[in-house]
């Protein structure tokens, strides 16, 4: 199965707004070195994946709402988007990530 493109967010800041705000509306996004996301000040939901370093999804959520925070010690990423239909990253999958 493809995902297809995430943005990567490296940085402290870049991690930090992940989603927010109109601009971020509608790309991906992989947050690097992340254990836990919010969604406080999130305007809809979202798709989340943490994922470990091996790539297996520990822990997948769909339409995630606004004002909650997830968190698992041992994802190492995380994938985000605006929540959709579209297929997703379940539990105990095994992801391989490309850089291009």
């Amino acid at each position: 199965m493809t995902y297809g493109w995430f943005e990567v967010l490296a940085t402290w800041h870049a991690r930090m707004h992940g989603l927010l705000g109109p601009r971020a509306r509608g790309r991906p996004v992989l947050l690097e070195r992340c254990r836990s996301i919010h969604t406080f000040g999130m305007r809809y939901a979202i798709d989340v994946a943490l994922v470990a370093a091996d790539g297996r999804v520990l822990q997948s959520v769909r339409g995630l709402g606004r004002g909650c925070l997830l968190a698992c010690e041992q994802a190492s990423y995380v994938l985000e988007r605006p929540a959709a239909r579209s297929p997703w990253p379940v539990e105990g999958e095994r992801l391989v990530l490309v850089a291009v």
